[in-house]
């Protein structure tokens, strides 16, 4: 009996598209070490308790570690956007002053009023 050198499966061919139903999320997110100000050292000591309560009931610990920096990483996130959005408000209206300032000496002839304007 000869045995058959054809295979006993045809190959199967597909063709995946990513669904354009699901919006991807902000992406990967790394810890900023420029968020290690006072500020953000208070808010994880106020919080750190508050999160020990609120998880005391697990007791695997490493479940609780997980949950434990997950919150952490969620208040992190929310603090560094907060924090971006005054610090790009303050730029803009650094900006602005300084527009004003340039405006204010390119357009001056007395020089005692742009010396005036300059201490203020």
């Amino acid at each position: 009996m000869q045995t058959s050198v054809a295979p006993d499966h045809s190959a199967v061919y597909a063709e995946l598209s990513r669904p354009t139903i699901f919006n991807e999320g902000p992406g990967y997110w790394k810890f900023n070490n420029a968020l290690l100000d006072d500020q953000y050292v208070k808010l994880i000591n106020d919080i750190y308790t508050s999160l020990r309560k609120k998880h005391n009931y697990i007791e695997d610990k490493r479940i609780f570690w997980e949950m434990f920096k997950m919150e952490i990483r969620s208040h992190t996130i929310s603090f560094a956007k907060r924090k971006a959005r005054v610090s790009s408000q303050r730029e803009l209206e650094v900006r602005e002053l300084l527009m004003e300032l340039d405006d204010t000496i390119c357009n001056s002839n007395n020089l005692e009023y742009l010396d005036q304007e300059l201490r203020h």
